[in-house]
């Protein structure tokens, strides 16, 4: 019984500072959007504001594309989180929504909707 009680206290402790959290992730977003930083990024200056690497965005962008043309679905979502530089590119060149990126990493991989 005192195991319940002590992890129900802990749940409600982390649900705690997941609202904390939240509510500083909506007042950076308020800054980043009053003071007009560009929320679209290439990966590398996306990778460097996030703080994972540029390989890792890339990867994360060439899965997306592959299950959208798959027809399943991705946490990340083209024109919401990636999308192409110059839409008529031989290769793309890929753009990254920073603010919509944060969103989803903030989801535990295991949790990420991936097909």
């Amino acid at each position: 019984m005192a195991e319940t009680k002590s992890l129900t206290a802990r749940i409600a402790e982390l649900n705690a500072e997941v609202d904390g959290l939240r509510t500083q992730v909506g007042l950076l977003t308020e800054l980043v959007q009053g003071i007009g930083i560009e929320s679209w990024l290439t990966p590398a200056q996306a990778a460097a504001f996030l703080g994972v690497s540029r390989d890792m965005i890339v990867r994360d962008i060439r899965e997306a594309e592959g299950l959208r043309r798959a027809g399943k679905k991705s946490d990340f979502v083209l024109g919401t989180h990636y999308r192409p530089k110059r839409a008529n590119a031989n290769v793309p060149r890929w753009q990254v929504n920073v603010l919509k990126w944060r969103e989803v990493m903030a989801i535990a991989p295991e949790k990420r909707c991936v097909g």
